[in-house]
């Protein structure tokens, strides 16, 4: 069975809670510099052609929107980083093929580990990137 790899993942480690500080506070200078260029654009408008008041709802739905997407972005990266973590393990005791340096390489995965955020897997004791799987074959031989 070919397999379609999946390209990034996490170092293990539980960015959540990193993420979730992180995303908060960029939302607040966001929020902040927002404002800063509302105010401008209130000191700074022309007299007789005021901006109208749905004019600065049109602008405060496109903020809460861009904001909204961000979140998601974010909360699709965390998945994507899980999902890869958790089919790199189901893969242990898994007869595969797999491309290093263009050389392929057939065996039995026997360890998984992450190195720079991305999970690699261990076939006849050699370092593999779990995107250069090639074929699951199914349980050891």
């Amino acid at each position: 069975m070919a397999v379609n790899p999946v390209s990034s993942a996490t170092n293990g480690i539980d960015l959540t809670a990193l993420n979730q500080k992180s995303t908060s506070a960029t939302q607040k200078t966001d929020m902040d510099n927002f404002m800063t260029i509302l105010m401008a654009q209130l000191k700074n408008q022309n007299p007789l052609e005021p901006m109208q008041d749905k004019d600065f709802m049109a602008q405060m739905a496109q903020f809460n929107s861009l904001n909204e997407l961000r979140t998601i972005k974010t909360t699709l990266a965390e998945m994507t980083k899980s999902y890869q973590n958790s089919y790199a393990t189901s893969l242990l005791g898994k007869q595969v093929r797999a491309t290093r340096d263009n050389v392929v390489i057939e065996g039995v995965i026997t360890s998984v580990s992450t190195e720079n955020g991305t999970p690699v897997v261990y076939i006849n004791n050699q370092r593999v990137a779990l995107s250069s799987i090639i074929e699951v074959s199914g349980a050891a031989k």
